[in-house]
């Protein structure tokens, strides 16, 4: 493989992606848990069939996608990003009131849309902080903070479930996705945000 003319870069990760990565670990934190604990919420609170829950969020997570891809390339990224991180975050504050199917996929409906919005504005984001031929290693760290936000998120909410139920625990998980919002404040002079 040829690699002249090109960089090489050393280490495991981009630093320029970091504030990215940052963003893709509290939307870990805050939809992990989902996956992990939903259909055990959802039993707890006497609501039948939990995996409608996932079909209306991935319903949703479509219809957000169709448009919001377009709009943060024209708008900016924060355009997208951040209501799409409160959308997320109205979603999983739901749970907490959820006693019924109906209330259940409403919540679905806004995380759908949230995420939707939020993870390809992030993940366009992230190739924006970065020079063409760091793509790759900022993608990489992208998914370093994402996969390694799902982990921690479900294992700490777990944690907070088995002391203080899962009202709690959604609620905490509402504020991870928002703790989101900092990685804004640290590239702010961005153009793309």
């Amino acid at each position: 493989m040829r690699t002249e003319g090109r960089k090489t870069h050393k280490g495991q990760f981009s630093k320029p992606a970091l504030p990215a990565a940052w963003l893709a670990f509290c939307l870990g934190m805050g939809v992990g848990p989902i996956v992990a604990f939903i259909a055990i919420f959802a039993r707890q609170r006497g609501v039948d069939n939990p995996g409608l829950f996932f079909t209306v969020q991935a319903i949703a997570l479509m219809v957000s996608r169709t448009f919001s891809g377009r709009l943060s390339d024209r708008r900016g990224r924060a355009f997208v990003l951040v209501p799409g991180l409160f959308c997320i975050a109205a979603g999983l504050l739901l749970l907490p009131f959820t006693h019924n199917l109906l209330e259940l996929l409403l919540a679905a409906a806004f995380i759908g849309l949230g995420f939707g919005s939020a993870q390809p504005a992030t993940m366009a984001l992230t190739v924006d902080l970065v020079s063409p031929d760091e793509r790759g290693m900022a993608v990489s760290t992208y998914f370093l903070g994402f996969d390694s936000g799902i982990s921690a998120g479900s294992f700490a909410l777990g944690a907070i479930v088995m002391s203080f139920g899962f009202g709690v625990a959604w609620v905490v998980a509402a504020g991870c996705v928002l703790l989101g919002l900092l990685a804004l404040v640290k590239i702010r002079n961005i153009k793309t945000v």
